[in-house]
């Protein structure tokens, strides 16, 4: 099938007209003709309803166009796209993310993609969610961990797109653990000093799988904080248990200096989202950057799963 048959088809369809579709294309009625006949006779259907007074589709052809339509477009886009690429891409790129996720992996993702694009800078900026928005500060995308039952509010003008996930393991040092005794069971937690991330949806609310599904264990403590780093910090410190995020911990848990607890038991469903403002088609240099973070998940999955 032949690409130009069918972009001469909807041309024709787009202006309602053979006549008005050649003089756009500034070709010849009877070349715009030829065109669509022999699409037409590829498909082995008829597209077109023509008289001297209108032209209509018939129900093959509306159908053709619709489809035809957003595969043209695609094609286009990916024309483009590979052509900056090519060209090597350049630009400032404005980075949001929450702290958490910001600190333990977009900021070195960050560093290691200006290594292979030197000729791409970028500004991050780190800041809770609820300070920035992403329209009128002019950010290009903003990186945070999700849920499926927390989406990013007014999305009305942002595209989603989802790059990997993390989970949080509940971790404590052996030092507390000596001290305060290791839970058999979630539901021991009730018990223990649970430090929790304040800006975190239901963050008192622990989530666990069991044999009959999902459940969960309300928690409290000493200490809360809307800075993950903090809670780190006082887990280390040995003044409780924290979930804190595995890529941060992973390292310090083969080492032996942190513990985790019921981590083939705890319900995570934390997903790493970009957010951008919806355009009709994606810049290269954001292009180049959400596909780089999202290798990057998918290499450390692979890491961590060979060290499991």
């Amino acid at each position: 099938m032949d690409l130009s048959d069918i972009k001469t088809f909807l041309r024709v369809v787009q202006r309602k007209s053979f006549s008005a579709a050649a003089a756009e294309m500034n070709v010849s009625q009877s070349t715009v003709s030829k065109h669509v006949a022999r699409l037409e006779e590829t498909l082995g259907v008829q597209l077109l309803h023509r008289s001297t007074q209108q032209l209509s589709l018939t129900d093959a052809g509306a159908d053709f166009f619709a489809r035809a339509t957003s595969i043209v477009a695609d094609l286009e886009e990916a024309q483009l796209a590979a052509s900056a690429l090519g060209a090597g891409v350049k630009g400032t790129l404005r980075v949001h993310s929450t702290f958490g996720i910001g600190h333990s992996f977009v900021a070195p993702a960050v560093a290691r993609f200006l290594e292979l694009y030197p000729d791409i800078s970028v500004q991050l900026v780190l800041a809770p969610g609820d300070t920035v928005n992403v329209i009128e500060q002019d950010i290009d995308v903003t990186i945070r961990l999700s849920t499926e039952r927390e989406p990013l509010k007014d999305q009305t003008s942002l595209t989603r797109f989802t790059l990997g996930h993390m989970r949080y393991l509940i971790c404590g040092t052996p030092a507390y653990f000596a001290r305060a005794g290791y839970p058999e069971t979630p539901k021991e937690l009730e018990r223990h000093n649970c430090l929790v991330h304040s800006l975190q949806a239901g963050a008192n609310h622990w989530y666990f799988e069991g044999p009959h599904g999902a459940y969960a264990v309300k928690v409290h403590g000493s200490f809360s904080s809307n800075s993950g780093a903090a809670l780190y910090d006082a887990v280390d410190r040995g003044l409780g248990v924290a979930r804190v995020l595995e890529r941060v911990v992973h390292d310090r848990i083969a080492r032996g200096e942190l513990q985790a607890i019921f981590a083939d038991q705890t319900r995570s469903n934390y997903f790493v989202t970009a957010y951008i403002p919806r355009v009709k088609r994606l810049p290269a240099k954001t292009e180049l950057f959400l596909a780089f973070l999202k290798d990057s998940l998918a290499g450390a999955d692979a890491l961590e799963a060979q060290v499991e």
